[in-house]
Parts: C-alpha cells; structure tokens; sequence
C-alpha cells in the first residue's frame, strides 16, 4: 500500500501515525453514525427466535453506508458489536453478522439499535478478528467468537469491581477516565484517511479508511481507543518527569515500521471463502501474528483494519 502522507504525534508511550493513501476522492460511501441517529439507517433485532447473532438494517438512503467491526450498537434487549466491517447498499435490507456485549439482559431499553459514541478496545477488535479468522480457515475454538467476547467483558468486569449486573461492555468504556489533556493534544491531519497507533516503539493497530469523511468520523473514537491503553492521567498530571522517561518515537522508525507491517498485511490478505454480509469483497489476513481484514467494493477499499498479536 503506497502512503502519500504521513504525520507523526508523541504522546508518552503511544505514537499515532496519521497517514494519507488516496490519490483521489477516495469511494463513494458514508459512515452509518449519522444515518441511524437520523432515523435515515434503521437496524432492528433478527425476527428468528432466539437468534442474537444477526440483525437487520434497512437503509433508506441513496448512500452505500459503513459499519465497522469497532461500532457498538446500543439498544433493544442486548447491546451488540458488529464483527467485521459491513457495507450497506442504498435503499437496502442487509442482514449483519454481530456479537453481543451485553448479557442477562431482556428488557427492552428500546425498539431498535444506535450507535453508541464509545467503540471497541483494539485488544478486543484483534481477539475477535482472529476468532473470524480462525472460523472461516475451519479451526475449531471450544468458545467461539461470542464465548470470547463474554469472557473478555467479564474478566474486564472483575477486575473493576463495579456494579455492572449485565456485563455491559458499554457501561464498563463510560466508567473509565477519559483521555481529556492527552486527547486535546492529539489533532486529526486532515490530508489522512488512515491510523497506525504505536506502543512502546511497536505497531499495535492500524486502520485505513476509504474516504475522509469516514476516517473524520472515526477519528476520535481511534485515538480514545488508542489513550485508554495506558494511564493517561498518571503521565499527564502535570508532572514533567514522567513525561520525560519515555523517549519519544521517531519519524525514521515510525515510518520504516510503518511500511514494514503495510507490506506484510498485503502479502497476507486472501478471499475466505465465509459469507458477506453487505456489499463488496472481503479478504482476512492470515497470519497468526497479524489478525485483520479487507473490505473493499469495485476493487476500491472501504476498510482494513489490522492487529498485531501480544
């Protein structure tokens, strides 16, 4: 993948390398956000009983719209993730292939789904991209991408300690301390339509968007993901020093390291074979060090997202 631009931002530990792909407008679609906060994208629970796992989006505008494998659906009677990328053809009905993030919960808190402001962990988006991986490649895992989502929301839920009866992963992203110095300090680049994010000199999470409308849209819910890996507020308290023990991340590295990881995904990403829910193509990367996907339409990317393993 050929990077046109590329800036560089420090802060503590993380570096965030925006990055410019588009030698053009880039494709033609929008983030769903605004169409289901307007009414305009509707997603409603499967009318199949008991089946948590699908839902059912009617779209009724003339836009191609995304949903991506970080957008947490809030609503009905459990709150859901989205488990890779989708796009919504115009004036549509798509099923959508999700995972619950929520349990014990059958109540509804509403008839149908938005988009809640928070999104997934990066640690959470690789678990689960490998599992999608694993599924479509016929490795068996004994919990399955579902058992693993529970189980990393309750191990979350443990060691907080909070009072959070239904396990809501929501619920446990409000409670944390929100990245309020760090995050002012880091500013979306306007010319970019991709985040590679870096901890301790290493790439842990890259996203690259088809368009700069959505990577506008995405951008902050990137970089809190990104902040929330590590305490902000006890490097950011206004004590210099602890700033000062971590040796900020170069351009040079950041950069080499940067096209080092972008040709090793491209190399590894292949058709899988699984179904597609929505329009275009997807490619997973098969690599066990290296969870992630492609999703493109008329051979023009909408989204990849890629994960390095701990």
């Amino acid at each position: 993948m050929k990077t046109l631009t590329k800036n560089l931002q420090n802060i503590g530990n993380i570096g965030l390398v925006q990055f410019g792909t588009l030698e053009y407008d880039g494709s033609g679609f929008k983030p769903a956000g605004p169409a289901l906060d307007k009414g305009d994208l509707i997603i409603k629970e499967s009318q199949e009983e008991g089946v948590v796992s699908k839902l059912v989006a009617f779209n009724k505008t003339t836009d191609f719209l995304l949903l991506t494998d970080m957008d947490i659906l809030k609503g009905a009677k459990q709150n859901r993730v989205v488990n890779t990328s989708c796009l919504i053809a115009p004036n549509s009905k798509t099923e959508l292939d999700v995972s619950c993030v929520e349990r014990l919960r059958w109540d509804y808190t509403s008839p149908d789904f938005k988009m809640s402001p928070e999104s997934m962990d990066f640690k959470m988006r690789s678990a689960k991209a490998s599992s999608l991986k694993n599924m479509a490649s016929g490795i068996f895992e004994g919990e399955g991408v579902q058992g693993k989502m529970w189980n990393m929301i309750s191990d979350k839920v443990r060691k907080r300690g909070s009072d959070n009866a239904t396990e809501d992963y929501e619920q446990l992203l409000n409670e944390e301390k929100k990245p309020t110095f760090a995050g002012r300090k880091l500013v979306m680049d306007k010319s970019s339509n991709a985040l590679a994010v870096f901890i301790d000199r290493q790439i842990v999470f890259c996203d690259v968007l088809g368009n700069r409308e959505a990577y506008a849209f995405y951008f902050p819910k990137l970089k809190d993901g990104a902040l929330r890996s590590f305490p902000v507020n006890d490097y950011f308290s206004g004590n210099s020093e602890k700033e000062k023990k971590f040796e900020p991340l170069g351009e040079a590295e950041a950069f080499y390291k940067l096209g080092e990881f972008l040709d090793e995904v491209g190399k590894n990403l292949k058709i899988s074979g699984e179904r597609l829910f929505g329009a275009g193509k997807l490619k997973r990367i098969m690599d066990e060090r290296t969870p992630g996907f492609e999703l493109s339409y008329q051979d023009r990317l909408i989204h990849l997202a890629a994960f390095s393993e701990a």
